[in-house]
């Protein structure tokens, strides 16, 4: 009986192998480009006769030609038709040929850049010379789109000056990326490379530490690659904020704003005074630019004021504390470091 099993395992391996196949195969391109799609054969033996019907996707595929005819299929004719949308190709031969590993021939399309299906509709048959049909086993194929999928863009940013600013962006099927930087608003992109300042500028997280003030408004956008096909990410904004006020901008003076205790642990209590009536914005950021906490007081009257902050989840560590003073006459700000203790 084990034997019997052994026979037949090895049966119908050998069976498979052999298998007579004609095989559309799958290739991936970019947009708007010219492809050879190869139609191979394998195991095919003692042929005399070929029909085949290929469907293909005339939305995103536009044919253009036959390609690479096998000379062993001298004579064959091809055409395309509309009704049903499909490639018809026969042939014919009183003396056999053999195709044991063989490219039939390839279809040349210009595609969209939108994977499409090729495929066999009914009636395809391929013969022996004698008229009868052989086993042959058809393997459908596409077109793909070879272009980098971006599924997360990177995001604008805004950070104080010296912090280290993070853009970053994924995709499932890009092979590299590079990093671009724009100091005119996106007229002209400047490729970055791994000095300076700079890290990460080949890889899917770039990192720009300490900031300048200077960068502010530069823009950032990545270019993904698969093979010859590129993708760009959409520009993202860097806003840097200075640590200290600019010439346009009045403070609301060197004595307005205190934070105590200094250092402070899970409690911080700031304290400001207002030169004149106005709305409030209190922003803390960690060193790396990320907004942590933020609290908007509508109206608040000149004066002396006191807020209580829970800090308790916040890590230890150095932030930065900016306030904002919004009133009918200007704006105005003050930043400072802060620290919290274990």
């Amino acid at each position: 009986m084990k034997s019997k099993l052994i026979f037949f395992f090895l049966f119908v391996q050998c069976s498979f192998m052999s298998a007579q196949t004609v095989n559309i195969n799958t290739v991936e391109v970019c947009a708007g480009q010219e492809v050879l799609l190869p139609v191979t054969a394998a195991s095919l033996l003692n042929v005399g006769a070929l029909t085949l019907f290929i469907h293909f996707d005339t939305t995103n595929l536009t044919f253009l030609s036959i390609e690479n005819v096998d000379p062993q299929l001298m004579g064959m004719s091809a055409n395309l038709m509309s009704v049903p949308s499909q490639l018809a190709f026969a042939w014919s031969s009183t003396t056999p040929v053999n195709f044991p590993n063989n490219k039939l021939f390839d279809l040349k399309f210009i595609t969209t850049g939108i994977s499409a299906p090729v495929s066999y509709n009914p009636g395809c048959e391929i013969a022996d010379p004698t008229g009868m049909v052989l086993p042959v086993v058809y393997f459908n194929g596409a077109v793909n789109a070879g272009l980098p999928v971006i599924s997360s863009q990177p995001k604008d940013t805004t950070v104080i000056e010296g912090a280290r600013a993070f853009f970053s962006i994924s995709s499932p099927n890009a092979i590299s990326c590079f990093w671009k930087e724009s100091q005119d608003h996106g007229t002209s992109w400047l490729t970055l490379e791994n000095s300076g300042i700079y890290s990460g500028t080949t890889t899917t997280h770039l990192s720009i530490f300490p900031v300048p003030l200077s960068f502010d408004k530069y823009q950032y956008q990545c270019v993904l690659t698969r093979g010859d096909c590129l993708s760009l990410s959409n520009p993202a904004t860097l806003s840097v904020d200075a640590l200290t006020p600019t010439e346009n901008l009045s403070s609301p003076g060197k004595k307005d704003l205190f934070i105590s205790p200094v250092p402070f642990n899970d409690h911080t209590s700031i304290e400001f005074t207002l030169p004149e009536d106005g709305n409030i914005v209190l922003q803390v950021m960690s060193c790396l630019g990320q907004l942590v906490s933020e609290i908007e007081l509508p109206f608040q009257s000149k004066g002396h004021h006191h807020i209580l902050l829970n800090t308790s989840e916040w890590r230890p560590g150095g932030y930065f504390l900016k306030y904002t003073l919004l009133s009918t006459n200007q704006k105005s700000y003050q930043v400072v470091k802060i620290i919290k203790t274990n």
